[in-house]
């Protein structure tokens, strides 16, 4: 174990401040250290952390949190956005239309298409665990078998809310791309919904015939946990292999943001900064996944190019594995 560290007074602010249910326990009991020590030389650029922490307002706006809804909230962005009101601050949500709003018929999960104008993105966002049923799905762990092998498998219950979710978001995103001039496609989500992501970008990889057209695709997620095997993992290697093979290095990219505790679990890494964040970028090949593990510490963030098993994939022997890395 590392050193106690003693948090700050801003910390322990936002820590009791906090209202909604988080999942910090199971980080500390299940996260490790990656075997990489991390340097100046490992710094991401700024205008990668800008576009996560844009990508991000549009994650977090996908809960229901906010009621009464996305149709209500992208209805008045130029209200709520202003100074004292509640999304204040979310300023990259300017601009843009609401396409779909979207209820899944399992456990009535939200999720929604939007076009974001200025970058002509077409972003799909789902929404992670909100209500009491979505977290009787995320302990629902066991492995379940996935169609696009005989070997792989997925996370049970993130699957069947999937599932409740697919044919009205592939509506969706084809009606976006018939009203818009869309020039990427963007799939977000936080914690479960980051998890979907995937599953999502799996069914648009492996059968790019359900869309009308062949777009870039870029997967965003913040604090996902796992949602598949190994050989899930292997089959997603290989169709993102494809997918940049057909359409260029750059058709598809990967994102991922994580919290581990503000460095409770990672303490021994950094000798004088605070670990508080952790973001994830991958470029898959067909029989590896590559990852870029970057450390954020106050303003710094750091990156390191390490092959590593792919953080959101592997649910592994214990059903648990499933939560490693939430927050």
């Amino acid at each position: 174990m590392g050193p106690r560290i003693e948090l700050s007074p801003a910390q322990r602010q936002m820590y009791a401040s906090e209202k909604q249910a988080n999942f910090r326990w199971i980080s500390k009991v299940l996260a490790s250290s990656p075997p990489y020590t991390l340097t100046a030389s490992d710094l991401v650029s700024s205008d990668l952390l800008l576009e996560l922490a844009q990508l991000g307002q549009f994650a977090e706006v996908a809960y229901d949190f906010f009621a009464p809804g996305p149709e209500f909230i992208f209805r008045n962005l130029d209200i709520l956005t202003q100074p004292g009101f509640p999304l204040e601050g979310y300023g990259s949500l300017r601009g843009t239309l609401l396409s779909s709003s979207l209820t899944g018929t399992v456990a009535n999960l939200p999720a929604y298409v939007a076009y974001r104008s200025a970058t002509r993105q077409l972003i799909v966002a789902i929404s992670g665990t909100s209500r009491l049923t979505h977290a009787l799905y995320d302990i629902h762990s066991f492995k379940y078998p996935h169609p696009l092998g005989k070997d792989c498998a997925v996370h049970t219950g993130f699957w069947k809310l999937y599932q409740g979710l697919k044919s009205a978001t592939f509506k969706a995103i084809r009606k976006g791309l018939r009203e818009h001039s869309v020039g990427e496609l963007v799939i977000t989500g936080h914690s479960m919904g980051g998890a979907l992501s995937y599953l999502l970008a799996l069914d648009i990889l492996a059968d790019s015939e359900q869309l009308p057209t062949a777009l870039p695709v870029k997967i965003a997620v913040f604090g996902a946990p796992r949602c598949g095997n190994a050989a899930l993992l292997q089959r997603w290697c290989e169709l993102v292999d494809g997918y940049r093979k057909k359409y260029g290095e750059g058709a598809i990219k990967e994102y991922e943001v994580r919290g581990y505790n503000d460095g409770k679990s990672f303490s021994r890494l950094l000798s004088s900064e605070k670990l508080t964040s952790v973001l994830v970028r991958r470029s898959c090949t067909a029989t590896s996944g590559i990852w870029l593990q970057a450390f954020c510490t106050k303003s710094t963030v750091f990156c390191t190019r390490t092959p590593v098993p792919h953080p959101i994939f592997r649910i592994g022997a214990y059903t648990v594995l499933g939560f490693a890395g939430l927050q």
